[in-house]
């Protein structure tokens, strides 16, 4: 017969690998850049929005809840998508690229990016952009900051973009 003293270690061990797994399994992962778009300024003189599609590709093991995605200027500074004239949207299927409004396919599902459980590994980032936006904001804009969250342990990975061709 096993002694108490036995079964507490091999408890306390089962406990702390099962702790230890976890949090490898949670702590490994980050958000790849597969395919970007962006539009050259003289090309954006148009009258209607234009949607910039760029792919991404989540490395982890467990799927993440993406928190929040906010942009990133030249500085590093963080800003919110509500204030700017950005929309952002999460689009899972297939690969948008460039596309004004008119040409967007109406069978397209644009997910809000707030609390989006990331169901693939595989998925898109889409931004659409107003005619009338500050182009000299579009062109300082260099990445963005996706906060997310693997069991309640809350993450954020930085993803190098540029909407604006230079």
């Amino acid at each position: 017969m096993i002694s108490r003293k036995y079964k507490l270690f091999f408890f306390s061990l089962l406990i702390l690998s099962t702790i230890l797994i976890s949090v490898i399994f949670v702590t490994q992962g980050r958000f790849l850049i597969t395919n970007t778009s962006s539009i050259s300024i003289e090309a954006f003189e148009v009258d209607y929005p234009v949607y910039l599609g760029n792919s991404l590709n989540w490395t982890g093991t467990l799927k993440p809840r993406i928190v929040d995605i906010k942009l990133l200027d030249s500085n590093k500074e963080k800003i919110a998508i509500g204030n700017t004239p950005i929309e952002v949207f999460i689009v899972e299927d297939g690969y948008i690229g460039v596309v004004t409004e008119n040409d967007i396919s109406t069978s397209i599902d644009f997910f809000p990016t707030s609390n989006y459980l990331l169901l693939d590994d595989n998925f898109n980032i889409v931004f659409r952009l107003d005619s009338d936006s500050d182009k000299q904001f579009l062109e300082n804009i260099t990445g963005i900051w996706i906060d997310f969250s693997i069991f309640g342990i809350n993450k954020s990975n930085v993803v190098d973009i540029s909407l604006i061709e230079n």
